[in-house]
């Protein structure tokens, strides 16, 4: 989840304006930092790109995202809870809309409303700890289908000089999910069959609360995840290619 925040994220800033920059696909909207309609205008350019992302954007470092694969993905809620995701496959990201964009050039702010209106998630699970009252030992394939997940994601930034040009830096990021009434089945937790369907019951039936209790922790992933995604972004491309006049 915190993986595919960060990627529609970086999409939305990767076609702010990045068409002056070399090997940028020609179907990306040219945005002008004078524009007066500047976020109806990189809306447009999102609108423009979004039917690529099924196949993946090479020339933007966008990975195919229906479906979208991640090698790992690791969750500690200190000493008492460690799970781990291997080869994951998520389901659907590409077709992510935008609720809410506002962006201020002056002050570098961000502020982002994504919506997935439905999501699947499949992988490799390994669980070892205590979640509220759960005791969890377990591996094997994962199953996850989301609906209607909404991240409201914000940023703060500024101007720094770079080789005699001015870059984009993000200082700080920050990340609130609502990741809805998921259902998940961890397959094998238990040797013994009918125990472990009775222990995905109780996860379902407790999905809600189990999230809000690691939601700190996966908030704080996906704030790393974001800033070094955008990161790579600013560092590549300076202010007047990503904002030209």
């Amino acid at each position: 989840m915190k993986t595919l925040l960060s990627i529609s994220v970086c999409v939305v800033l990767c076609v702010i304006g990045s068409t002056e920059a070399k090997g940028i696909p020609s179907y990306i909207t040219l945005c002008k930092s004078k524009d007066p309609e500047l976020e109806k205008c990189i809306l447009r350019a999102v609108d423009a790109i979004q039917p690529h992302l099924k196949s993946g954007i090479p020339e933007l470092g966008i990975p195919s995202l229906d479906p979208l694969t991640i090698p790992f993905a690791g969750l500690e809620a200190g000493p008492t809870f460690n799970a781990s995701f291997r080869d994951i496959e998520v389901y659907y990201a590409n077709e992510f809309k935008i609720d809410k964009f506002k962006l201020d050039l002056d002050k570098v702010d961000l502020d982002i409303g994504i919506t997935f209106p439905k999501l699947r998630i499949k992988s490799k699970y390994a669980i070892d700890g205590k979640i509220l009252f759960l005791e969890l030992k377990g591996s094997g394939p994962a199953d996850g289908n989301f609906t209607n997940v909404h991240a409201e994601v914000k940023g703060n930034g500024r101007r720094i000089e770079k080789n005699g040009k001015t870059h984009l830096e993000i200082e700080t990021i920050n990340v609130k999910g609502d990741y809805g009434k998921p259902i998940f089945l961890f397959a094998d937790l238990f040797e013994n069959q009918e125990v472990n369907d009775q222990t995905n019951k109780i996860i379902n039936d407790n999905i809600v609360e189990i999230i809000k209790e690691l939601e700190p922790v996966v908030n704080k992933v996906v704030i790393e995840i974001v800033q070094s995604l955008v990161s790579r972004v600013f560092v590549k491309y300076s202010f007047d290619e990503l904002f030209p006049k």
